[in-house]
Parts: C-alpha cells; structure tokens; sequence
C-alpha cells in the first residue's frame, strides 16, 4: 500500500494532531489510519493516506454506492407514491434529491429544462427521480462501472473524473449536488471550486456529508461506522464545511443536521458501530437484516429527523450555498 503525507486541505497547515488510531472495519483494507485534526483550523482527515493509485483497491466490486438496485418492482411499486409523498413532506426542504423535486418551477424559467450536475453519481439513482420530475441530468463519479449503470439507467450524460476537473463548460449548470461524496474526495476544497465555476450565477448546490462530530462519533470513537477508513478521507464538522464553501467563493444559504435518513442511521451509525464495539471486545454479534426494515423504521421518526438532527448533530449534515451573481 502505497501511502501520502498532506498538508491540511483548508488552512495548509502542517501541524496536526492525531486523534484516533482507526482501521477498515467494514471492507477489511489492510494498515492502521492516523484520524488528525489540524490545531490551526480544525479540518479532521486521514494522515497519512493511500495514494490515488493505492486507494482504487479500497472500493470492493460491490460497494454500496455502485450497486444496481435490485429491488423487485412488484415490490417497490404498490408503495412509491406514498412513501415519496411523506418523505418531501418533512424532507422537501433541504435535502438534496427531494429540495431540487420541490424546487423544479423556480429553476424552470429559462424556455429549456433546468440541468442539474450530481458529482459523485453512482449509479444514477438520484439523478433518474430528479429526471423523471423534469430535469436534465448530468452525472460524474470516479468509477466508470458506476457512471456505465447511470448512463443504463436513463441519465442523460453521465462521465469518469473527479470533483477537482469538472468537464463543463462555465455557467453551465442551474444546480449542482453531491451525496455523501465530498469526503471520498483527494481535495475536496478544488471539488467546491469547481462546483462554484459550473454553476450559473445565482445557481443553487446542495452538499450532504457525515457529520465528524457527532454524538455516534464521540461514543464510538474508532468503532463508529461512518469513519471508513480509508474511503472517507476527511470528517467535515459544520464550521470547517463552512469554510470550505465560503473559501471556494460560495454564498452559504442554510445548514441541516438529520438522522435516520437513506438507512444510514441504523445500517452505520447504530448497527455497525455496535457490531465493531462488540468485536473489539471479542464478542462476535450480528444485527439481523430483513428487507425493508430501514423504512419501516423511518416512518416513525422522519417527523422528527431535524429535531433529533440539531439535538445529536446527526448522521447527516447538509450544506445549501448559491454562486453569487
């Protein structure tokens, strides 16, 4: 395993700290990780870290994002109009797919559809509900076998890269957004740079992250299950994402902490993170997992996501931020 030092992203300090000792819990990527916090601007990422050309090999075939879904249709169809209502009901507001649902019309207002840019695509999924509301879709993800199943699955454009070389023109976009990606990125400062100069002034960006300081975080420690080392490069907290937006000349809107959102809560945050604690101890224990138990947990307590998101600083912290005019 090949293997960098870096400077701090934000601040491009070399004085750090080293708070945790962490390794690949989930995938089994062989090393021990140093989890710094920089002492001049606080930013939390790995160091040192693989290189560009090691870390291809800590993506296993199936990993998440890149899956097909395989939900049968006979399944999925009888409730998908429902449980797409109640979520923008309580979701339609700030988070990423279901905001730019909502917002269609306001974006709609130049005689052609509205395009909408998602870095960090995977297989598309986001981008084809968005396309299906009217939107035109362009996607972008380090995985080609990914960015083949976007283009399969309807997307309209959809290329290879990373977030720091966007392949579009200036102005192109009237919206951009990125999923849980941002903390894959080898220098996520230049993604948001990138993210400003494709967006037409005035244009609107939604990011979600994992939130680095979160109350999973600091019970867990090097258990927690969103750490993923070394896949999550860095662990954004609100004032160092803060920094990062308004550093790539970006106007920030609003901040939104959630919980339970996309199974992440109960698959990562609690689950996995009491199956790492357990083994640690040498206990060997496994959660059951049936077929949609994520949602039949959520629909309780999506009426509460942003109350128990501010409370706990939760699982997922998302970013609204505008391009000046």
């Amino acid at each position: 395993m090949q293997t960098e030092f870096v400077s701090c992203e934000l601040c491009g300090s070399d004085d750090h700290s080293v708070i945790l000792k962490v390794q690949d819990k989930r995938h089994g990527y062989p090393g021990e990780f140093n989890l710094v916090e920089c002492n001049q601007c606080s930013l939390r990422f790995l160091n040192p870290r693989p290189t560009k050309g090691a870390m291809v090999d800590a993506y296993p075939a199936d990993y998440v994002a890149h899956r097909r879904d395989e939900t049968p249709s006979t399944w999925r169809i009888p409730f998908a109009w429902a449980w797409d209502r109640y979520q923008r009901l309580f979701l339609g507001s700030f988070y990423p797919v279901f905001y730019f649902r909502e917002q269609f019309e306001q974006f709609a207002n130049k005689g052609r559809a509205p395009r909408i840019l998602d870095v960090g695509c995977g297989s598309g999924s986001k981008l084809l509900y968005l396309k299906r509301a009217g939107w035109e879709t362009y996607g972008l993800d380090f995985s080609s076998d990914a960015v083949q199943m976007a283009l399969d699955n309807g997307v309209h454009e959809a290329c290879s890269g990373e977030g720091g070389s966007l392949p579009y023109e200036d102005n192109f976009f009237d919206a951009v957004m990125s999923w849980h990606s941002l903390e894959h990125h080898f220098h996520p400062k230049d993604s948001l740079k990138e993210m400003a100069r494709v967006l037409v002034p005035g244009g609107h960006g939604a990011v979600a992250v994992p939130t680095g300081d979160n109350l999973g975080f600091r019970i867990f420690k090097e258990n927690w299950g969103p750490l993923e080392p070394p896949r999550h490069l860095y662990h954004f907290t609100k004032d160092t994402l803060a920094q990062l937006v308004e550093a790539a000349g970006l106007e920030i809107e609003r901040f939104h902490y959630d919980y339970p959102y996309y199974g992440l809560f109960l698959e990562q945050e609690l689950f996995e993170s009491i199956e790492n604690l357990a083994a640690s101890k040498g206990i060997p224990f496994r959660f059951p997992r049936f077929r949609g138990y994520t949602i039949a947990a959520r629909i309780p307590i999506l009426p509460f996501s942003q109350l128990l998101g501010r409370a706990c600083k939760g699982m997922n912290l998302v970013v609204h931020f505008k391009k000046p005019l």
